[in-house]
Order: structure tokens, then C-alpha cells, then sequence
């Protein structure tokens, strides 16, 4: 088996999935501490569905493989902009909020 050199791509994919782990778990941290106290009321609530929670991280890792390791040109920036700020924030959104409270 050969080793993962840094440089190389697969090291690179690697060091990719390893900040989007990183962002997802800071989302989910900031979202459970602040979004979901401060916008309950407008039914922010955080409901931990392990289910949904396994199929929210797995979109958004297979996402990350997709899209280009280096930036190389402004599509690639435009790419990885809004995968960070509209894609993986409206998945894990949908993903916390996925079961109707009961009243």
C-alpha cells in the first residue's frame, strides 16, 4: 500500500475532509450554543437524530470529494463560497430541525 505523501492529491483530499469536519462540528457547536437558544422562538430548536445526522455528513463529505482540491481559477472560488456558506449550512439546518416538535 502506498503511504500519502503531502503534496500529493489524496493528501490533500484528506486535509479537505479534514476542515470541512472541523467546520461542520464548529457549525453544530455554534448553532446548538447560540442559534438554537436565541431563535427558539421562531422554531430553532436542536433535535439530535442520529439517522439524519449520518445522512447530512455523508452529503456533505461526498460534496467535499467533488469539488476541486486547488484553486485555480474563480469558478473553483465561487464552488467552494457557496458549498461553505449556502450548501452545508442549509443541510445541517434541515438536519437539526428534522422532527416536528410536539405541541
Amino acid at each position: 500500500m502506498e503511504r500519502v505523501k503531502p503534496g500529493s492529491i489524496s493528501y490533500q483530499r484528506l486535509m479537505v475532509l479534514f476542515w470541512l469536519t472541523v467546520y461542520v462540528v464548529c457549525f453544530i457547536h455554534a448553532y446548538i450554543i447560540w442559534g438554537s437558544v436565541t431563535f427558539y422562538y421562531l422554531g430553532l430548536w436542536y433535535n439530535y437524530d442520529f439517522d439524519n445526522a449520518l445522512l447530512a455528513y455523508s452529503i456533505i463529505s461526498l460534496f467535499g470529494c467533488i469539488l476541486p482540491v486547488s484553486i485555480t481559477r474563480y469558478s473553483d472560488f465561487a464552488c467552494w463560497i457557496i458549498f461553505l456558506i449556502i450548501f452545508i449550512p442549509a443541510i445541517l439546518c434541515v438536519r437539526v430541525r428534522s422532527r416536528i416538535r410536539n405541541l
